[in-house]
């Protein structure tokens, strides 16, 4: 992408109230390349969105004489416990994109400047997360890339936005990154109320009413029962029952007995990470078959729809799920 200053639009008779957010996104667009796909959707999309609120004509520095820094890029994400899949697999994409760019100019990067990712472990927690994200600030990071989970981006948006540096590609679908509109977000995924929204009219369509919901008692958890609640809501329905359970943990069993003890549903919603969704399936599937089939209280659910959203990460779910011997079948991740 080639931006470049308009020969009769001064540079100091620009101003924006976007305008060193502005600065800092021309710099982005310049890191992304056609070839590394995932990188240059979420920078050029940036940059898109500034031109469109502060007008056609950003200034674009001269070439790099080929030994200035590097361009950096800073990524949050979780890198260890039980949820490490995710981060590292945000982290191998990015690496790869960020190869092939300099790669293509024999390590020239772009505009003579390489491109390097500054990597931290938050943990999916959302205090080490808004460290990790002054540490990157400190470090005059370009943009912060490939964050994981909406309880971590919640945490780092404020700050990013008051230091004017961009939030790309967060690997969450909740609506405050989305709706109202922030400046300096990019998204590159469909919301939870997308993919909820696309869900409860699948079940409705094969007559299923009856909804139940186990979810992350943290903002990602919320947005999901939100984006349920809503979805339903546009239906004339809503979530008959619901439990939580622990970020972080695997400790699902009491929300399977609260589950369990109310009218069976026709459909539950999972929304949290793929180890303890395989743990509470399992569950299910194992008292389903020591129980009768019905509606009632305490129930067999072996006929029950699970959905998830694609936050779960479902290579890791379904691994988790086959080494247990469990079936896929019933399962949907959006």
């Amino acid at each position: 992408m080639s931006i470049g200053m308009h020969p009769e639009t001064p540079l100091v008779q620009r101003r924006c109230p976007g305008r060193a957010l502005m600065d800092r996104t021309a710099e982005a667009a310049r890191v992304s390349t056609g070839a590394a796909r995932h990188l240059s959707m979420m920078l050029l999309a940036l940059s898109s969105l500034l031109l469109l609120l502060c007008g056609p004509f950003l200034p674009f520095a001269a070439a790099a004489s080929g030994t200035d820094p590097p361009w950096l890029l800073g990524q949050t994400a979780v890198f260890s416990g039980s949820n490490l899949e995710l981060g590292r697999d945000m982290r191998l994409g990015l690496l790869a994109a960020i190869e092939e760019a300099n790669g293509r100019t024999g390590g020239g990067g772009t505009n003579g400047r390489a491109i390097e990712l500054i990597s931290l472990d938050d943990g999916y927690e959302p205090g080490p997360a808004l460290q990790n994200a002054g540490t990157l600030l400190n470090q005059s990071v370009l943009a912060v890339v490939g964050t994981v989970g909406t309880p971590t981006a919640s945490a780092i948006a404020p700050l990013l936005a008051s230091a004017g540096v961009p939030l790309v590609g967060a690997f969450t679908g909740a609506r405050f990154l989305r709706s109202p509109y922030v400046a300096g977000v990019v998204n590159l995924r469909p919301s939870y109320d997308s993919e909820l929204h696309a869900f409860v009219a699948y079940a409705l369509a094969r007559g299923m009413t009856r909804f139940s919901i186990l979810y992350q008692n943290d903002g990602f958890g919320q947005a999901g029962l939100d984006a349920l609640q809503l979805s339903l809501a546009n239906q004339g329905l809503a979530v008959q029952s619901s439990a939580t359970y622990e970020r972080n943990t695997l400790e699902v069993a009491p929300a399977w007995e609260a589950l369990s003890q109310g009218l069976k549903p026709e459909v539950c919603v999972l929304i949290g990470t793929a180890r303890a969704l395989a743990a509470f399936i399992a569950l299910a599937r194992a008292a389903s078959n020591s129980t009768s089939v019905g509606s009632g209280p305490g129930q067999s659910w072996s006929s029950v729809l699970f959905g998830t959203v694609s936050f779960v990460g479902s290579e890791v779910l379904a691994q988790e799920m086959m080494a247990a011997n469990l079936s896929l079948d019933n399962l949907i991740v959006m």
